[in-house]
């Protein structure tokens, strides 16, 4: 018998594990057999916005009365036309721990700013980081932990800051990805996927 895969999860932006691992439902069973999907926090707490309207209020008051905490694996200001990317080490450091304690992994999936954060750790562990991006964020694998050997990006896009533009200078990766493109998406269109 063949050893299922292991897959570490990243959400999205403004959701949590527990919210990605129901959205990834039928994911999970149509995989079961094959792989393990390990779905981890991210390090930064979302606050819930001020309502616009009725409907925005009501929307907010449920997910307080439910408890819902928003996650977060990094902030972007609205600086423009220069903006700044805030909290990318202490996502990295999650990921990093994660693999540390649960690993190995075989691969990750990640949704929206999940599937940004895994195009960002394939990055890093592909090339050879400049000085300037190694003075924004470090990331290694622990030994003897093995590299993802793949990656799922699902709605991601590339995070277009001021300190990541020397990571998306270097050559494209050849670790194999998968990029899964909604093209009903209306917050990351495929023109940004």
């Amino acid at each position: 018998m063949t050893q299922k895969l292991r897959i570490l999860c990243l959400h999205g932006y403004a959701q949590n594990a527990d919210i990605f691992r129901v959205k990834t439902g039928a994911t999970r069973k149509n995989l079961r057999a094959v792989a393990d999907l390990i779905y981890v926090n991210g390090p930064h707490k979302v606050e819930y916005p001020e309502p616009g309207n009725i409907e925005e209020r009501q929307a907010v008051e449920r997910a307080r009365e439910a408890a819902v905490e928003q996650r977060a694996w990094f902030r972007v200001s609205d600086d423009h036309p220069h903006r700044h990317i805030y909290g990318l080490q202490e996502g990295l450091d999650t990921i990093r721990d994660t693999i540390e304690k649960e690993g190995p992994f075989d691969g990750i999936m990640g949704f929206s700013q999940g599937a940004a954060m895994a195009g960002i750790v394939a990055l890093l562990l592909e090339g050879q980081p400049s000085a300037d991006m190694k003075s924004v964020c470090n990331f290694a694998i622990p030994a003897p932990h093995q590299r993802p050997r793949f990656y799922i990006m699902v709605g991601g896009f590339q995070v277009n800051v001021v300190e990541l533009l020397p990571l998306y200078k270097q050559p494209p990766c050849s670790i194999p990805t998968l990029h899964l493109v909604g093209d009903l998406d209306t917050i990351i269109t495929p023109g940004k996927s």
